[in-house]
């Protein structure tokens, strides 16, 4: 909320200043026991700016119950004191007038406050796309796909290196899904829908978030369908298949934080040319595990510090292979993995697990109290060293303790 303070525009007056500003003809000063610092409104009830501590929330709620019958007003002199007058306040109609001017005066704030943060998106947009063209006018191919970084509205250096597969491979239907998006401002697929004008369906658990993408203002300049539900190997393709997407489509990407794995192996409604898929960094690049499906995972309930939950990338590469798509690259950040479908790689060079893994140096390991706790690698991996994986080369169950220490670094 917006406090009236020194040096501060104020939303309510529309002044700037430190020290009180007298209404014309006479004003009201609100008493030191009931707002602090007696923060001023003219004759026909509008706050003049003055006060160093008044709080809007406090302000709009309490203005207008301060009329007590036979409570006197005050006049402020020019020595700065306060005298009681006898004339009243006005009748509750002056009230509820001047409560509505001020709630209409706070609705035009937040409007343009709206209208500023679609300017700033479009202006990311913006800078998105001469990135996407200094990057694509490249005489030379670049040496890895995390060369091809950039960010507008992905987490880390997503939405560049789609931009560089979409222009590397032929995508006759530009539509994507992705699930896990939360409310869909930070996404791999958000500059695709504004920037490419593609089309696509967004899925999440939360339907706060959901809630929130249907009122966003891409949902009705594009094609985009968002739906609610949490996802399970169970439901994945029904509810693909009920938005209207099915067989080749451009794009999917899937997040959602410990049973990325087991959906994709199941998933055959759709048939993208690139895929998206977030790994496990904390499980290193020399073993194929995952931990074991449950249909109701969520991270944070598996293991207080939200480092349990997920599938390393050679785990990915192997599904990968069986489905028919190849490795391409990861992410510099660690935690992304891109793959393309077999029959349209073209001249995208194949890399394997061990060259594209990277060491994250991201940290957001938790006590059990929820307060982060930053530890690396090593000790994240030791934290959860009792908790169970499946090993997918042999099918037994170890645990994460089992495994080497993440160290490698490309």
């Amino acid at each position: 909320m917006h406090r009236c303070a020194k040096h501060v525009f104020c939303v309510l007056c529309q002044r700037d200043g430190e020290n009180p500003v007298p209404a014309p003809g006479w004003a009201v000063g609100l008493p030191d026991s009931r707002f602090g610092a007696n923060h001023l409104f003219n004759a026909q009830g509008l706050p003049q700016c003055g006060s160093n501590d008044v709080h809007l929330r406090r302000l709009v709620p309490r203005v207008f119950s301060l009329a007590t019958p036979g409570e006197p007003d005050h006049r402020r002199h020019g020595d700065g004191h306060l005298e009681p007058l006898t004339r009243l306040r006005g009748t509750a109609a002056d009230n509820g007038n001047r409560r509505n001017m001020i709630i209409r005066r706070i609705q035009r704030r937040l409007a343009q406050l709206s209208e500023l943060l679609r300017r700033v998106q479009e202006l990311q947009e913006s800078v998105g796309r001469v990135e996407m063209r200094q990057l694509m006018e490249r005489s030379h191919p670049a040496a890895s796909l995390r060369d091809y970084e950039f960010r507008v509205y992905s987490q880390f250096g997503e939405d560049g290196i789609i931009q560089y597969l979409i222009r590397s491979i032929p995508i006759p239907t530009p539509v994507f899904v992705e699930f896990g998006v939360q409310d869909y401002k930070e996404s791999n697929t958000r500059f695709l829908l504004l920037n490419n004008n593609w089309t696509g369906l967004v899925m999440d658990s939360s339907a706060t978030g959901v809630s929130a993408i249907r009122n966003d203002y891409p949902y009705y300049r594009h094609t985009l369908r968002a739906v609610q539900a949490f996802i399970d190997r169970e439901n994945i393709n029904d509810l693909i298949t009920a938005n209207g997407v099915s067989g080749d489509i451009g794009l999917l990407s899937i997040d959602i934080d410990g049973n990325d794995y087991w959906v994709w192996e199941v998933l055959d409604a759709i048939s993208p040319r690139i895929v998206i898929c977030e790994y496990d960094n904390l499980l290193g690049c020399e073993r194929a595990v995952v931990s074991p499906y449950d249909r109701t995972f969520e991270k944070l309930k598996a293991h207080y510090s939200f480092l349990y939950g997920g599938a390393s990338l050679p785990a990915l590469e192997r599904l990968a292979r069986k489905k028919g798509y190849v490795l391409v690259g990861s992410n510099s950040a660690g935690n992304n993995a891109f793959f393309v479908r077999n029959d349209v790689l073209g001249s995208i060079p194949p890399v394997t697990a061990r060259e594209t893994y990277v060491r994250a140096l991201y940290r957001f390991s938790r006590d059990q109290r929820g307060k982060m706790t930053f530890l690396g690698s090593e000790e994240g991996l030791t934290l959860i060293a009792d908790l169970p994986l499946v090993d997918l080369e042999t099918g037994s169950t170890i645990r994460a303790g089992d495994l080497a220490p993440a160290g490698v670094h490309h």
